[in-house]
């Protein structure tokens, strides 16, 4: 046999044996990887508490045709609509948003952002590949609600992430994990969607009417009292006053009972100052007090007079009124 031709043959081999080692060392770093999540539901939110909502999930990222023993995935969320990583919202049918933010960590200290925001706030994944090229991890993310948003009308609100507002780069290696930048090689992105429904709600205090020490009745005793209403922005409601615990109380004339005895104080409860509109429940021509929310405090003063009456027993007179808030 030929020596010379045989030597050439094998150095052909060799080269062409290079040639395909080299090739496959340099298509390592294309992996294809893929997201899947859920979309993030916060659920019923009464924004008027103090109680952060809190809602947890996970993220699951595959990866194929993996040719290096590692791969680092550098996972962006971005902040639809605009803002930062900082402030992220939910909008819903006013122009009053709902804040939110999506955090890296249980404790809500490190938020979840993206590897083109300042500085990179991206999520970083270590994979590593089995003995077919594959390798699946999944990482969780942290929804935070801070409350309360009182200012924030009832409804539902979304925020939209298409896939212009996630991304995900991704890059193999072998021993040193690459940082996580926008130089990494692109991979997909993904669509998920936050919820949240604002719920209507209102919180109700009411101070006491006190009218004094009186001697002979002989002209009206006034004295007033306050009723502070506290509703979800846009949240219609009524107030209304039932008759008392006084025997033949009406909205126009109720009863103080004297404490050990039967005596009764007749007196009235009103809407306006002059003391010419009994409030009540609506019935026996009393008004019920109507408003709208806002999400802030409002006060409603309740003016309450005693008229003159005679033959009243020396003693203290009381009564207790129910105030209903239907919304």
């Amino acid at each position: 046999m030929n020596t010379g031709l045989v030597r050439r043959l094998v150095r052909h081999l060799l080269a062409c044996g290079l040639f395909i080692w080299l090739g496959w060392a340099g298509s390592a770093y294309a992996i294809d990887c893929t997201v899947t999540m859920s979309d993030i539901e916060f659920g019923d939110v009464n924004v008027l508490t103090t109680t952060p909502v809190s809602v947890n999930g996970e993220v699951k990222v595959e990866c194929t045709d993996m040719t290096t023993k590692f791969a680092r995935v550098c996972l962006s969320f971005g902040s639809p609509g605009g803002g930062t990583v900082a402030n992220r919202t939910m909008t819903g049918a006013t122009s009053t948003p709902l804040a939110y933010n999506l955090y890296q960590n249980a404790s809500h200290t490190t938020p979840w952002g993206s590897v083109y925001f300042t500085p990179p706030q991206s999520r970083s994944v270590t994979l590593q590949a089995d003995s077919f090229g594959m390798a699946t991890a999944t990482v969780m993310y942290y929804g935070y609600m801070l409350l309360p948003q009182a200012t924030v009308p009832a409804g539902s609100y979304t925020a939209i992430y298409t896939t212009a507002d996630t991304n995900m780069n991704v890059q193999g290696y072998v021993s040193t994990p690459p940082a996580c930048s926008t130089s990494m090689p692109q991979g997909t992105s993904w669509t998920f969607t936050v919820r949240a429904t604002v719920v209507s709600d209102c919180n109700i205090t009411a101070t006491n009417i006190d009218f004094g020490q009186i001697g002979l009745i002989s002209g009206p005793v006034s004295a007033n009292g306050n009723i502070s209403v506290t509703c979800t922005a846009g949240t219609a409601y009524s107030l209304t006053l039932n008759n008392g615990t006084g025997a033949g109380a009406t909205p126009t004339a109720r009863k103080m009972t004297r404490d050990g005895g039967t005596e009764t104080l007749t007196y009235g409860l009103y809407v306006d100052a002059t003391h010419n509109i009994a409030w009540g429940d609506g019935t026996g021509g009393a008004t019920v007090l109507m408003g709208t929310g806002n999400g802030l405090t409002n006060q409603n003063t309740v003016y309450g007079q005693v008229p003159p009456q005679a033959g009243a027993a020396p003693g203290l007179y009381r009564d207790t009124i129910i105030v209903t808030i239907t919304y």
